[in-house]
């Protein structure tokens, strides 16, 4: 008589009994799926739906292209301020954290970049893609906003200043201001999924921020599309 095959709700709980008893190490790669497929007798599909709920429990994560991994606590804290960085706040607590250029270019903005840059329909405006990284990990994808009129010869300012931070200040910009941040959850596409080195299941979230001078003109916005199982927000009260 063959032996009974596992369903997908036996094998996520039979795997998270084994990453509990230590079988599994944090950061360890779980079997492959299909090495998990002969262990539990089961079908592809079973353990892959196994594995996805694992991930979305926090017990594991999956990186596309690469295989489960035991959850290893590695979520990073960034906490919403108008003006402490992300980039200060991984360093503060012992992080490296780089950026990867992934596009820059021009182009006339539609009516929603327009408007929140108060600008007329159609103006150019820079915009520039990147990859955050945190300890080598892929963190977000950032995706800003500028107006050409406000910082001509972009292209040079950017290479040589990649951070927000340092961009600005290579326009004489001494501070800026975060404000108005919305946050939401979504399902990623496939390239967010691929870039993030994520399950293609696995939700992200989304971040619009608008960059204000000391005046409060606006000068920037940008969104960005982090990783669901990475990032942990904090978000203070105003007293």
């Amino acid at each position: 008589m063959q032996p009974k095959s596992l369903s997908w709700s036996e094998i996520r709980d039979a795997l998270a009994q084994q990453i509990a008893s230590g079988r599994f190490s944090a950061g360890e790669r779980l079997p492959s799926e299909p090495e998990l497929s002969l262990q539990f007798r089961a079908g592809r599909h079973s353990v892959r739906r196994a594995l996805a709920a694992l991930s979305s429990e926090g017990r594991v994560r999956i990186e596309h292209g690469r295989g489960a991994f035991v959850q290893d606590g590695l979520a990073f804290q960034y906490t919403i301020d108008r003006r402490d960085r992300l980039f200060d706040q991984l360093e503060r607590k012992g992080h490296r954290a780089d950026l990867k250029t992934l596009s820059i270019g021009e182009q006339p903005a539609d009516a929603e970049v327009a408007a929140a840059l108060d600008l007329a329909d159609g103006a150019a405006v820079h915009v520039s893609e990147i990859l955050i990284l945190a300890d080598s990990v892929p963190l977000g994808i950032g995706r800003s906003h500028h107006p050409l009129a406000r910082f001509p010869d972009y292209m040079t300012h950017r290479r040589f200043a990649p951070t927000q931070r340092m961009f600005y200040r290579s326009y004489g910009i001494a501070e800026y201001f975060r404000e108005d941040t919305y946050l939401w959850a979504r399902s990623a596409t496939p390239q967010e999924a691929d870039l993030l080195k994520q399950y293609p299941a696995m939700p992200v979230l989304e971040t619009r921020t608008r960059d204000t001078d000391a005046s409060g003109a606006t000068i920037g916005i940008s969104t960005t599309i982090w990783a669901g199982s990475r990032i942990r927000f904090v978000l203070p009260v105003k007293r």
